[in-house]
């Protein structure tokens, strides 16, 4: 019996299963080079594909259309949705300060545009709706501290069917911290259009340039799109270990590869 995906696997064994559709990124070359993933496509500003499948940006800018996308998200129908950006945290620059994400719902200028920023050791979070001003959140700025410069940060924003949105913040593979929006300034009446990566969103954004920097330095290390679920801590560490597999992991898999070379030769 063969299982063609892990979700089937899990379905064999008994296992429920809570997410849906998935897209996972862990080598940027091809969507760089012009080639679109699950209906994905990328283009990008000062952006270079790295030699260990990531993305590299030098004050630059990536744009992820999701237009085309074969599973996009669509929040008319209430549904939940995730994403997962994952960075590699000594490249991010946290004195002028790099952009995370950011979003945007629909067409239209401020369409629901939010999203994340790296600065003074800190993941912020803010957005820009019809009763937000300068990408903030509400009347404050909510930050989750980053504490050292060494190994990778992920941030997974969840859409949930109640129209929240949440934002959990991972070094590494732990969480280190989550925040929660009302959803009050984000149109949730549309489809999600875009996910910009070290850019500030669209050029008629000028209202968040106090949030979002235009153009950033960073290295995109991987991503996973989830349509038709939640992203939890459990279905994070599954991404994370396709991204970085654990020692344990990559042990077994160097023992595989050994012992099929060993009866290759034999043969």
């Amino acid at each position: 019996m063969k299982i063609k995906s892990i979700s089937a696997l899990l379905a064999v064994l008994g296992c429920s299963v809570s997410l849906g559709a998935t897209t996972t990124i862990t080598d940027f070359s091809s969507l760089l080079g012009g080639t679109s993933q699950d209906g994905i496509s990328l283009s990008g500003t000062n952006a270079t594909a790295t030699g260990t499948g990531g993305l590299s940006l030098n004050n630059g800018s990536l744009d992820f259309t999701m237009t085309g996308a074969t599973n996009r998200p669509n929040v008319n129908a209430g549904q939940s949705f995730s994403v997962a950006l994952t960075f590699d945290l000594s490249t991010l620059d946290s004195g002028t300060g790099s952009t995370l994400f950011s979003a945007q719902f629909g067409t239209a200028a401020y369409a629901g545009l939010f999203g994340a920023q790296y600065k003074d050791g800190g993941v912020h979070f803010g957005y820009w709706g019809t009763t937000r001003t300068e990408g903030k959140y509400g009347t404050t700025d909510p930050t989750i501290s980053v504490t050292g410069n060494t190994g990778n940060l992920s941030v997974v924003w969840t859409k949930t069917s109640d129209n929240n949105v949440n934002l959990d913040v991972y070094l590494d593979s732990g969480k280190i911290g989550s925040i929660t929006s009302n959803g009050g300034g984000i149109n949730f009446s549309k489809q999600l259009e875009h996910l910009f990566v070290g850019g500030k969103g669209t050029t008629n954004s000028t209202s968040i340039t106090n949030s979002f920097t235009p153009s950033s330095n960073l290295t995109l290390e991987g991503m996973q799109i989830v349509t038709g679920g939640v992203m939890d801590e459990e279905a994070f560490k599954n991404y994370y270990n396709q991204l970085v597999p654990e020692p344990a992991t990559a042990s077994l898999s160097l023992l595989g590869l050994s012992v099929l070379m060993l009866r290759r030769r034999r043969s």
